[in-house]
């Protein structure tokens, strides 16, 4: 089973979410976050302990795509996966993974940001 860590990346504000009625968004973190979480023994259910990036969710995603290290999250929806960049432009081999696992089938459709542009491509299925 896969952990987090010390990977803040989904409370560093590249993601949206409330903890506690505080708002977290693109550009401004969690409130919580100081380095690593203040409110961890006590942190809520939602969003802190139900959400799951999908480098957690999916243990066939290489290690090196983890958040901390790639610089991306993967996030699934309903209609597919994201893939956000967190703080630094996209780079080239963890956008080469995620096209190459939408070619060989492993998503249906992706979005992907890049400078915080969508960029959706979906299946003809």
């Amino acid at each position: 089973m896969r952990s987090c860590g010390t990977c803040t990346k989904c409370c560093e504000g590249w993601l949206h979410g409330e903890v506690n009625n505080q708002q977290f968004y693109p550009g401004v973190p969690c409130v919580y976050l100081a380095g690593n979480c203040t409110i961890y023994k006590n942190r809520p259910e939602t969003p802190c302990k139900a959400f799951a990036c999908e480098w957690l969710a999916d243990t066939s995603i290489p290690e090196w795509m983890k958040p901390d290290r790639s610089q991306v999250i993967l996030i699934r929806h309903e209609d597919g996966v994201e893939m956000i960049e967190c703080g630094q432009p996209l780079h080239a081999q963890p956008l080469e993974w995620f096209m190459t696992a939408y070619i060989t089938g492993k998503y249906d459709s992706i979005t992907y940001r890049i400078h915080n542009h969508p960029r959706t491509i979906r299946s003809n299925k």
